[in-house]
């Protein structure tokens, strides 16, 4: 065992679908060092690092050599893993169907209930970009073999069933936020007394004993759907899932277990085992079950080629690197919330008008579409569409237009978005639609107080024309989406006219109904007089192959209101980046989005929010860790300053470096909030009242006016925290293996516990919010020094809680003095209600002069002095204290944002 026996850490590359072990080429003359996380005070990691030096006698790692093994498989961000031994045994999971288990069908596997439960450790209970496929009895390409399946997407559990008549059925709840990293997943599917087909989802953190916590409602089906009989292998991880599976089980009944598989029995190593009802399962690699856990996933950016005088030694020095860097390599702004999500709904014809101010003409980024023919048009002249780059205001007597090719018949839509403050001075033309449908054209006019749709035949002739009045404050005067629909009816077809407006979607229309055909569209235009005063500024005009599409919904708002998980989920999906989360309780309400970087979009979401967006430790990708997860944690590590492990230097600093005690929050694009410690250590005032200004302006994407005073709040109470920093924290493993397990489970973001202090140091446990560490490993040394921020302040109120759900007056003092052992206690509320009485309440532990008292009853208030009965010296501290000395709880309840 580590330290006696080499640590056994493993360097890998993939070479082409192939993780391949090279660690006995990597020299350890240099250290392997890895460095990941948040070396700065804020939001967002750096990408981690991993310097390596390996041995390239051969030219085996020359990228350009064709006599090396690896030619063709290794180059520029080739994927390499770090693992270390001292997890349990498990099923690593990578996502590919490469570690994947299975054992054969047998007919016992085809039952009318099913009770599935899987023992699982996901990287992310949310994945965004894939379903995480937990057990299955479900065939990747015949539709015949396809029994049922259970699944996470997208912070849901999922139960997919095949039923005897073909039907697939699929029901989800989510999880509740509280769900440990590690939880027992469970799904039961059966039959009701009156014969309906029920499904119940539950979490628990033991397989065997539960308790078992339901979630969801119960989902009650109104007809039977009994399971599909497939001969198909029972699965476990067929893809898509990262992490460690511990255990899978599937039942029949509560009493009746079909197969029961217990990796943590297992050996490393092992392709085939038999579970506990003798089944045989096999892993797809021999890597698959192991005990080993990831501490980075990178890539290899560059492979330099070094070499010795006579080339006694040839090596290349690398730098492996967290995905963060590649992602930060791009400098190309992403195209506008509409211009990015208008293409994806395949559009026959779309004219984004972004162009620049110097254009002539409207480009089309969809293939064999002509350029829009403009006249009256100053380009790039509005930019006040949330959704949209800048686009052209069109005055006088303007005009677009232009022909579209062809495409299917049937249902279409066609529509821009606009804004226009002044009513025409006369009937203007906005919309002209001509189609090979029963309505061969279809005109949409506007006036000050009107607008008139009309649809004509092949002739010529008028075929219907409807009217209605508006008003300025619905068509004019704010951004709407105008459109043109046409739908099949049966034997007739339906045309919609409408408008809508981009900040409340609820629009208005008609529709007129026309025995016939929709056909297709031929060409698009616009044209009249629309004042020279304001006029018209249009933009993303299109052709939709459907009448029912939400393209432009939210999209022409630039996603404003959306949630920081909503957005950041959206954007992963959008670019096909791989993000998981930590799920607290809800994020805040983001203003619209901007034409920024991918990176830096996600970036001013975590710092609207204010959790961790990090790397994933086990895949190339990204975690969010959101703020609310933050609070009130249970300690992940906890080192003891009298035992070994902990190492010098230890060394906690009083500073001003992150104090900020004058916080502003802009809302972007709105108003802003301040807030100020007026009085304390930490205050505003000069010394010795306070320690002066220091001062902070933040700008954050948040969606109402009355969102920035919390931020500004909760910014001032992280700023102006009373208490030392710890900057970094060391630990030598080798001397504390025991420590290992907790190390390998802690990621950025958990609380660090320091406790038996030296009472000049601290005479209270010490929390602090690892941010990263530095870790350096050898053989027989692994030393891992920890990046901390002050862990108190995010020690917030939590209901019920038997430390932190105890709220105190606002202000308290002894009423007389205590000698040193004195457990009667007079204390007078200066400000706020008086302390409780209820025995229910108590214990609750105070703090007088630096001396922590617990105090197990407290009497009515007589002449507005209350007599607590109290233990002393809870902290060690013994000391007289004056009468008018504070009296305050020790974990006083802080609201959170």
């Amino acid at each position: 065992m580590f330290p006696n026996d080499p640590l056994g850490l493993r360097i890998e590359l993939k070479t082409g679908t192939a993780w391949t072990d090279i660690t006995g080429d990597v020299y350890t003359r240099d250290p392997i060092t890895h460095t990941r996380g948040l070396r700065n005070a804020g939001t967002s990691a750096d990408p981690a690092s991993v310097p390596l030096t390996i041995n390239n006698k051969g030219g085996k790692y020359s990228p350009r050599n064709p006599e090396s093994p690896y030619y063709g498989l290794i180059g520029r961000n080739t994927p390499v893993r770090l693992t270390v031994p001292g997890a349990p045994v498990h099923l690593a999971v990578d996502g590919t169907p490469d570690t994947r288990l299975s054992t054969p069908y047998t007919a016992d596997l085809t039952t009318t209930a099913l009770d599935v439960r899987v023992d699982v450790e996901p990287y992310g209970w949310d994945a965004t970009t894939t379903q995480q496929h937990l057990i299955s009895m479900w065939d990747e390409t015949d539709p015949a073999l396809r029994a049922w399946e259970m699944y996470l997407y997208s912070g849901f559990l999922y139960l997919v069933w095949t039923t005897t008549d073909g039907t697939v059925w699929n029901y989800g709840w989510a999880p509740p936020a509280e769900l440990p990293r590690r939880a027992v997943l469970r799904i039961t599917y059966d039959t009701t007394d009156t014969g309906l087909s029920r499904v119940r989802t539950y979490w628990s953190t033991s397989m065997d004993d539960g308790p078992w916590t339901r979630f969801g409602r119960d989902v009650l089906l109104s007809r039977p759907t009994p399971i599909r009989a497939a001969a198909v292998p029972l699965t476990i991880a067929r893809r898509g899932l990262t992490g460690a599976v511990y255990r899978a089980q599937v039942r029949s009944s509560e009493d009746a277990i079909l197969a029961d598989l217990d990796l943590t029995a297992a050996q490393p190593g092992a392709t085939s085992l038999t579970d506990e009802t003798g089944r045989t399962w096999t892993a797809s690699t021999a890597t698959a079950v192991t005990d080993r856990w990831p501490r980075f996933v990178g890539e290899v950016s560059e492979w330099p080629q070094r070499w010795t005088p006579g080339e006694h030694d040839v090596w290349t020095s690398v730098e492996a690197a967290g995905v963060l860097r590649r992602y930060g390599q791009g400098v190309k702004a992403l195209d506008s919330p509409l211009r990015r999500r208008i293409p994806s709904g395949s559009p026959v014809a779309y004219w984004p008008m972004e162009d620049g101010r110097e254009a002539t003409q409207a480009y089309s980024p969809i293939a064999r579409v002509q350029p829009l023919i403009l006249a009256g048009a100053s380009m790039a002249a509005d930019d006040t569409l949330a959704g949209s780059l800048p686009v052209p205001t069109f005055s006088g007597i303007a005009s677009f237009g232009q022909q579209v090719p062809r495409g299917a018949d049937g249902d279409w839509m066609v529509s821009y978005v606009y804004r226009m403050d002044t009513p025409p001075p006369g009937r203007f033309r906005a919309l002209d639609v001509q189609t090979t449908g029963v309505a061969r054209r279809l005109v949409l006019e506007v006036a000050s107080d009107r607008y008139w749709f009309t649809g004509y035949g092949a002739l010529g002739q008028q075929l219907f024309q409807l009217y209605y009045t508006i008003r300025a404050g619905d068509f004019f005067q704010t951004w709407n989406r105008l459109e043109i629909t046409a739908r099949l009816r049966g034997a007739q077809t339906e045309y919609h006219h409408g408008w809508i407006p981009v900040e409340n979607a609820v629009g208005t229309g008609n529709e007129a109904y026309i025995t016939g055909a929709p056909g297709h569209v031929t060409s698009v235009a616009m044209s009249g007089n629309v004042g020279d005063t304001g006029g018209i500024s249009l933009g993303h005009l299109a052709v939709l192959p459907s009448a029912d599409t939400s393209l432009y919904d939210r999209a022409d708002s630039a996603y404003a209101g959306e949630s920081v998980r909503t957005r950041m989920t959206r954007l992963a999906l959008e670019e096909n980046i791989p993000l998981s989360f930590e799920r607290g309780f809800g994020t805040p309400q983001m203003g619209g989005q901007t034409a920024d970087t991918l990176l830096t979009l996600l970036q001013s979401g975590a710092e609207t929010d204010g959790g961790r967006l990090t790397e994933d430790p086990a895949r190339i990708g990204l975690r969010y860790r959101e703020r609310a997860t933050l609070y009130t944690q249970d300690p992940a590590l906890g080192l003891d300053y009298q035992a070994p492990g902990l190492a010098p230097p230890l060394e906690p600093v009083d500073d001003d470096q992150d104090v900020r005690n004058d916080v502003t929050v802009a809302r972007a694009g709105g108003s802003s909030a301040r807030a100020v410690l007026e009085t304390g250590p930490l205050s505003v005032q000069d010394p010795p009242a306070g320690i002066g200004r220091y001062d902070e302006s933040v700008t954050l994407s948040l969606y109402r006016d009355d969102q920035p005073a919390d931020h500004a709040a909760w910014r001032l109470h992280l700023g102006a925290w009373d208490g030392a920093r710890y900057p970094a924290v060391r630990v030598l493993l080798h001397k504390a293996p025991w420590l290992i397990p907790d190390v390998l489970r802690l990621r950025e973001g958990d609380l660090l516990r320091l406790v038996n202090l030296p009472g000049w140091i601290s005479r209270e446990p010490v929390d602090l919010i690892v941010e990263g560490w530095t870790e350096t490993l050898l053989p027989r040394r692994w030393e891992i020094t920890f990046v901390c921020s002050p862990g108190g302040p995010w020690m917030t109120a939590v209901a019920d809680h038997p430390v932190y759900g105890k709220a105190g007056t606002d202000a308290s003092e002894l009423a007389s003095a205590l000698t040193t052992t004195a457990t009667t206690v007079r204390v007078r509320t200066t400000d706020g209600p008086s302390w409780t009485t209820d025995p229910a309440e108590m214990p609750v532990d105070i703090v007088v002069g630096g001396e922590t008292m617990r105090v197990t009853a407290i009497g009515a208030p007589v002449s507005g002095v209350q007599t607590f009965t109290v233990t002393r010296s809870l902290n060690g501290v013994v000391k007289t204290h004056a009468a008018g000395a504070s009296v305050a709880l020790a974990h006083p309840a802080i609201a959170s944002l």
